[in-house]
């Protein structure tokens, strides 16, 4: 069964990062042209991120292990994947800002 199901991880691992990293940079950036204020770099962090997040998950869980396991496992992998990556996108907010205080610092540069 591992040798079946290692193909598709490793396609949907690629296909999801693609998609969701390439939406990420759209998001982002259409976010950022709507709402330019720096106060909303919090919004702009999160709600690319988020909604990118899902895209990942969404498209690594159904080409991993769509039709391997009954529909409500499928569903708790795809919600608990989520949900996972969802935390760790809000708890790196703090993190944002601290950046981009240093960089207002010239603490750090931008390359």
């Amino acid at each position: 069964a591992t040798c079946r199901v290692a193909p598709r991880v490793v396609a949907g691992s690629a296909v999801a990062y693609i998609v969701s990293q390439f939406h990420d940079v759209w998001a982002y950036h259409f976010i950022m042209k709507k709402l330019p204020s720096t106060k909303m770099l919090w919004l702009r962090n999160n709600g690319s991120t988020l909604i990118s997040q899902l895209l990942d998950s969404l498209i690594f869980s159904t080409i991993a292990f769509y039709g391997l396991y009954p529909t409500r496992v499928f569903l708790e992998i795809v919600l608990t994947t989520y949900l996972l990556k969802a935390v760790c996108a809000v708890l790196d907010t703090p993190f944002i800002y601290l950046a981009k205080w240093m960089y207002s610092r010239k603490m750090i540069s931008e390359h």
